[in-house]
This record gives structure tokens, sequence and C-alpha cells, in this order.
């Protein structure tokens, strides 16, 4: 009896990719907001608090982003050949208009792989 039911109730599943469709699912729920959690986190702690003044490798500036500043024109100085990276670290790194265009080319990779996933599927 047990076995005429499992073979009548058993059958394979119609679309083989829902298993992997759940895992990558799953990992996404997982790792996606985890990492934008602690990017932002880092980000903060970059870019916002304040440093110790008693101690540490930070203690004479305002944020920590403030040291790679003075790192840059030490750099640029120390070797006049490499303008064009001091350039890039002005020009890009210190707008907010690089972090959009960085914002702005992630959402379009998802959307994009998420359009040729869909394509695939059907």
């Amino acid at each position: 009896v047990k076995k005429v039911s499992l073979m009548r109730n058993c059958q394979c599943p119609s679309k083989p990719w829902r298993a992997s469709q759940m895992s990558t699912i799953f990992i996404s729920l997982l790792c996606f907001p985890s990492f934008l959690g602690a990017s932002i986190f880092l980000s903060y702690t970059i870019w916002a608090i304040k440093p110790s003044e008693m101690c540490g490798p930070f203690q004479t500036f305002d944020t920590i982003y403030d040291s790679w500043k003075v790192w840059v024109l030490k750099l640029e100085e120390s070797n006049p050949n490499i303008t064009w990276f001091t350039w890039i670290h002005q020009n890009l790194f210190q707008t907010s208009y690089f972090l959009l265009f960085i914002i702005a080319l992630l959402i379009a990779v998802i959307y994009f792989t998420i359009e040729m996933i869909k394509g695939l599927r059907s």
C-alpha cells in the first residue's frame, strides 16, 4: 500500500529550477540586507564619527576620511608624476555625483539581470 501510494503521489517537479530559485531567493534575502547594513555602518563610521582624541591613528583628524585626504595631498607633493590620481580623487570621490552614478549603475545592472533571468525562464 505504501509503495503504491508513493508511486502515485510522488512526482518530479514540473519546473526543475524551483529548488534552486528558492535557494537564490533565500541567499539574496540574507546577503543583500546584511551587505547593505554593513556598508551603511562602515560608511557612517568613516565619514561621520569623530575619532578618539586621546589615542589611535586618527586622533588629529575630524573624521577617518580626512586622513585619506591628507594622504592624497602628501602623495601629490612627494610624487608630482601622479597628479592624475589626485585629480580623480578630487573630482570623483569628493563629489556626491559619483556616489549617485554608482548607485544608478548598480540598480541598472540589477534590473537588466532580473529581466535577463525572466527572459531565460520563458
